[in-house]
């Protein structure tokens, strides 16, 4: 991901669906709740949380 990228961008690379369905990303190691304006930075490992998620 580029530099500045956002939980919510990173959704989008993934799938248009993700997005489109976004709640909220969760912090792997620190198991907290992040939003979608979140800046990434790197070696962040996050959980996408979304309403059209299958799983």
């Amino acid at each position: 991901m580029p530099i500045n990228s956002t939980a919510k961008d990173l959704a989008t690379t993934i799938h248009a669906d993700l997005a489109k369905g976004f709640l909220h990303a969760v912090d792997a190691k620190t198991k907290q709740r992040i939003g979608a304006q979140h800046q990434l930075k790197n070696g962040d490992v996050i959980k996408i949380v979304s309403t059209l998620s299958r799983g």
